[in-house]
C-alpha cells in the first residue's frame, strides 16, 4: 500500500531534515555574523 509511510522512507526524510537543519544553522550563523 503506497499510502503508508514505510520506515525506510521515514529514515530518508529524517536524514534530509537533519541536513536541512544543518544548512539552516550555517546560514543563521552567517547572518548573525553580519554587522547590524
Amino acid at each position: 500500500n503506497e499510502e503508508t509511510c514505510p520506515a525506510a522512507e521515514l529514515k530518508k526524510l529524517q536524514a534530509k531534515n537533519e541536513k536541512l537543519q544543518g544548512e539552516l544553522t550555517k546560514v543563521e550563523k552567517c547572518l548573525h555574523g553580519l554587522p547590524g
